[in-house]
């Protein structure tokens, strides 16, 4: 579980620095780089202290697969919390490019390049 976790985690991370740096001026993209990565920081600093009160509160240091359930929960809860999210910022982002670099879809969805008449 553990593994996959970690697996499925890596892709989450390079799409939010690419998006952070497409749509901020190059002045302040370390602040908005760096406040990112500050947050998750602290989250990773604040969730296994929850963590570990849940657990207790479940009573996994008398039956430790209870830890297995808390920690799926957790994980779970992150990542299907997290896809409407990652979906509207896609949606955003799609909008933000296409209006900064003059792409419109054409009829059958596709991207296309507008090219002056």
């Amino acid at each position: 579980m553990i593994t996959l976790k970690t697996l499925l985690s890596g892709g989450f991370q390079a799409p939010a620095i690419t998006m952070m740096q497409n749509t901020t001026s190059s002045k302040d993209q370390g602040n908005i780089i760096s406040s990112h990565m500050f947050y998750t920081t602290v989250m990773a600093t604040i969730c296994p202290i929850f963590f570990s009160f849940v657990a207790n509160f479940f009573g996994a240091a008398a039956d430790p697969k209870i830890y297995g359930y808390v920690l799926t929960f957790f994980a779970g809860l992150g990542y299907w919390g997290s896809i409407p999210f990652w979906w509207l910022a896609g949606r955003s982002y799609k909008k933000y490019m296409e209006d900064s670099q003059g792409i419109s879809e054409d009829d059958e969805g596709q991207s296309a390049a507008l090219v002056p008449a």
